[in-house]
């Protein structure tokens, strides 16, 4: 099949474009694999910013008692719901999904604490900086309740940090795979091109050699009707047989 020297440059040509269109699909995806690697990044950066706004305008709002803070808790609250329910949509590996469960499961927690601590602050407003509301039940369970709001808010403070960790690895490890593969192929394919080109050199140089003796020796024998001999079944071989013909 690839005796002939065109064939042997159609194969040539064939492990060149089979080369180019695997290299094409490993460069789309590992495209496609950095810009989703920056998109869970990006959210989980932004789940961090949303826990950390939420717990200023709680402060603030203990602080100052100015409903705007209640305002923009809550919008907070909502956005960190919408940043999770999107990361969620793109994650793969199990760990990771089991581990956005969990900051969910300790979010809906952290916000009932934060309800009824909230509901206090309304209630009481600047009361609650007084000494004596201190020693006041409602004032001892909103000390309380702060108390677990913060250790609360800690906790899933470190599990945000071991999603983004845990994101920055897989990802990571997933662009230099993709970057390794891309390295294969071409070692791959430039040690068939060399190959195949090799054969088809060596296959050329083979039948132009031994023509080649042929001819040097009609010349020194002067027997014009002496065959001339092509080692290899190519075009090469064509052009002596033809001539071999016209010689007989």
């Amino acid at each position: 099949m690839f005796a002939s020297i065109k064939n042997k440059l159609y194969a040539l040509m064939a492990v060149t474009m089979l080369g180019f269109v695997v290299l094409g699909y490993f460069a789309n995806k590992s495209a496609n694999d950095a810009k989703l690697a920056a998109t869970k990044l990006t959210l989980s950066g932004s789940v961090e910013i949303r826990f950390a706004e939420a717990m200023m305008e709680l402060r603030g709002y203990q602080l100052m008692f100015d409903q705007k803070n209640v305002d923009e808790y809550k919008n907070s609250i909502a956005k960190l719901a919408g940043h999770i329910k999107e990361l969620e949509k793109i994650v793969k590996f199990q760990e990771t999904k089991d581990a956005i469960v969990e900051i969910k499961k300790t979010t809906a927690e952290w916000e009932a604490i934060n309800e009824p601590r909230i509901a206090l602050i309304d209630k009481y407003k600047r009361e609650s900086h007084t000494e004596a509301f201190e020693d006041t039940e409602d004032g001892k369970k909103l000390h309380e309740l702060t108390k677990k709001s913060k250790e609360k808010y800690d906790e899933i403070d470190v599990k945000v940090e071991r999603l983004s960790s845990m994101l920055k690895e897989q990802n990571f490890g997933i662009l230099e795979k993709n970057s390794s593969i891309m390295d294969a192929i071409l070692i791959i394919q430039s040690i068939l091109l060399i190959s195949v080109f090799t054969v088809i050199i060596k296959s050329i140089r083979s039948s132009i050699h031994s023509a080649a003796v042929s001819c040097k020796e009609i010349m020194d024998t002067k027997v014009l009707n002496k065959k001339i001999v092509s080692t290899s079944k190519d075009e090469i071989n064509e052009i002596v047989e033809n001539v071999n013909m016209l010689m007989a």
